[in-house]
């Protein structure tokens, strides 16, 4: 008897439980295995955004090293187990009693600053940017005619929620709201975007795919905003202009010759939004001529882009958001920039100054199927330029304050002329 009296007091007495676990019976390292492998893995979360389920995620608890601390468990185990008298370890055994019912609870450790990093992920990853697919200027004032609302998540809330249902032992499954950012309200209420800073406008030629590019591109930044002093990119906004995003073949130049690819005409929106920024006094990061003269706007004045290779970079110097719009309408591309009601614009001017023309170099080529003396201009050929671009703030009435911008070289085309041979 009084060695299976020994052999029980190594054991938890009956009605003994942790964090809701009966541990009735067991060793001390039984127990805490047996708490251990009962904290859930995981939580799963689903994000709803008002009656539709946007995303579900799930917050793997070893990402935030959450364990029952082991320690603290074992040191109170041991000392419920010295603390039974030999007459309890009997009455245990004879079962003559009911025994008391013991409870002890403890909190689930983890690293805070990994909860929150997680936290902070899934905010970043979910959050979407309204789309305006189709916003113009009506009346002088902007008019939304159809887009795509943007949504976020709220992380301090989120993050309050995890560590209540962590303390409180809560695992199962959690419902969280997402916030909708509606359009209207980014346009008239939570930014203010009635100010135009600058505009400008280019005339479209008649080819139909190269207009078609230069609409599938302008759906791409029309109603992008742009957060203060923050960087734009027309690479990464608008994306590679390739066949499978449904840009069609058309005229682009290539190392000064003229050929058809994929996009060809987005170069016309890269150069008006060039134009516009200029205007609006924004600070140009990146930005590169086209080989040729384009026949859109004068030689200096335009801004070529190439994936992957060129990009048109502009930064947005201003403490507030900016409104990038973009759209085509009568055979035109516009382009305009918006900011807040209280900004009084900056006044400028841009001027290109022709530093050299360079004459076009003929090439005369024989051609024995033309008469003695016969002359045929087969390429006109075109004269090359060095020009420079200034920036003028000011008016009239002020001293200008001038900014050179770029200098720029576009290449003559030759001139061939064939001959009859003599």
């Amino acid at each position: 008897m009084s060695a299976y009296l020994l052999y029980k007091a190594d054991q938890l007495p009956q009605n003994f439980w942790v964090n809701g676990i009966s541990v009735a019976d067991l060793t001390v390292d039984e127990a805490l295995l047996l708490i251990q492998e009962n904290l859930p893995s995981s939580i799963h979360i689903n994000f709803w955004i008002e009656n539709e389920l946007w995303q579900e995620d799930i917050l793997h608890l070893d990402e935030i090293k959450a364990h029952y601390p082991a320690h603290a468990i074992q040191t109170a185990l041991r000392d419920a187990l010295q603390q039974r008298t030999f007459g309890e370890r009997l009455a245990a055994l004879q079962q003559t009693k009911q025994q008391r019912p013991r409870y002890l609870e403890f909190v689930v450790e983890y690293d805070l600053d990994a909860l929150r990093r997680w936290v902070d992920l899934q905010a970043h990853s979910i959050r979407r940017d309204p789309i305006y697919s189709e916003v113009a200027i009506e009346q002088g004032k902007i008019k939304v005619r159809e887009g795509i609302d943007g949504l976020y998540l709220q992380a301090e809330p989120l993050l309050e929620q995890l560590q209540e249902r962590i303390a409180n032992h809560e695992f199962s499954d959690i419902n969280f709201p997402l916030t909708r950012i509606k359009i209207e309200e980014v346009l008239q209420g939570r930014d203010d975007f009635s100010q135009p800073l600058s505009a400008f406008t280019t005339t479209l030629d008649d080819h139909h795919a190269r207009r078609q590019n230069i609409q599938t591109a302008s759906r791409k930044i029309n109603g992008y905003r742009l957060a203060a002093e923050a960087v734009f990119s027309f690479n990464q906004v608008v994306g590679h202009a390739s066949l499978t995003e449904g840009y069609q073949l058309a005229p682009v130049i290539i190392n000064g010759q003229l050929r058809e690819d994929a996009g060809g005409g987005i170069c016309q929106l890269s150069t008006n939004l060039y134009q516009a920024a200029l205007r609006a006094g924004f600070k140009i990061i990146e930005r590169h001529s086209h080989s040729l003269p384009v026949g859109y706007v004068p030689v200096g004045m335009d801004a070529a882009i190439a994936y992957g290779h060129r990009d048109l970079q502009l930064q947005n110097p201003y403490a507030f958001p900016v409104l990038l719009l973009a759209w085509l309408e009568d055979a035109q591309l516009h382009t305009a920039i918006y900011g807040p009601s209280a900004f009084s614009p900056p006044v400028i001017r841009v001027q290109s100054r022709h530093l050299e023309e360079i004459p076009p170099p003929t090439r005369t080529v024989v051609d024995p199927t033309l008469k003695p003396g016969a002359r045929f201009v087969e390429q006109p050929g075109s004269p090359g330029y060095r020009v420079s671009v200034y920036r003028l703030r000011g008016t009239r009435k002020t001293e200008y304050a001038q900014e050179r911008i770029s200098v720029d070289y576009y290449r003559p085309t030759e001139q061939i002329i064939r001959v009859g041979a003599h």
